[in-house]
């Protein structure tokens, strides 16, 4: 429970959700996934209020653009193999860079694969391996 309110997840059937709850107000906030891919968020306020935001991918995997329920572009990201934040033009962001860490990785893999988690030569353009498939920097 954080000072400022409480996240309930469920993460169970097929559904991914969370409930944020605050003294004011609270929000459902559902992932849209298809198949094993998660493709957008819908968020539904208490005040009534309800955004989608669609995740489009880069040929890594990466969400490149994030859109509304219009199709309007409401953001645009880019990232190197490695996980490194990039300005959309291909050019590094110099301000607190993101670099994708093996502890931030390993919340994201099953249990199974969290202990064979390495990093990989230069040879290949993910920047990490589990068991026998390479990753790409998570979304």
């Amino acid at each position: 429970m954080a000072p400022e309110g409480t996240t309930r997840y469920f993460d169970a059937f097929g559904v991914n959700a969370e409930l944020f709850s605050s003294s004011t107000i609270s929000q459902w906030n559902e992932y849209l996934s298809i198949g094993r891919s998660m493709v957008g968020v819908r968020f539904e306020r208490s005040d009534q209020t309800v955004a989608t935001r669609y995740f489009h991918t880069d040929h890594l995997g990466s969400v490149a653009v994030i859109t509304n329920e219009a199709a309007a572009v409401v953001e645009r990201s880019a990232y190197d193999a490695w996980g490194k934040r990039r300005f959309p033009n291909g050019t590094d962001d110099p301000s607190g860079s993101k670099k994708l860490s093996i502890a931030a990785l390993s919340q994201t893999l099953p249990e199974r694969e969290r202990l064979h988690a390495t990093p990989c030569s230069g040879a290949s353009p993910a920047p990490f391996v589990a068991g026998n498939r390479a990753l790409s920097p998570p979304a």
